[in-house]
């Protein structure tokens, strides 16, 4: 939150076409060791979006970090032999298998961090 404020889009059920966006307005600095949870508080300033009440679970989905220009591959694509991950660079009329350093992966994406190149 210090070098902004966190982006949040809230779900409210399964049937809404487009989430509630809003910002995170609070993140308590301690877990209760009970349930394992942080309390967080985010604000949702548009009128008129759907409301939650009281004890309503939503999916909430919290934007962290954007990385731009990341080359990314399917998930799948990445595999683990004896020296590491790597992956197969398709060239003309061959397969070359590439080590490379995997980053975050999400929905089935892999970002990669080193070793691919775009295009």
């Amino acid at each position: 939150m210090t070098g902004g404020k966190l982006g949040v889009e809230a779900f409210v059920s399964a049937e809404d076409k487009g989430p509630a966006k809003g910002s995170m307005s609070f993140i308590d600095n301690t877990v209760d060791t009970t349930t394992g949870t942080i309390m967080m508080k985010a604000s949702f300033p548009q009128p008129g979006q759907a409301a939650c009440g009281p004890a309503q679970f939503v999916n909430v989905v919290m934007t962290l970090t954007v990385q731009q220009d990341a080359v990314v591959v399917p998930s799948a694509a990445v595999q683990t032999g004896q020296q590491g991950q790597f992956v197969y660079v398709v060239k003309e009329d061959k397969a070359e298998l590439r080590p490379v350093t995997s980053g975050v992966d999400y929905e089935g994406m892999t970002v990669i961090d080193k070793g691919l190149a775009p295009g």
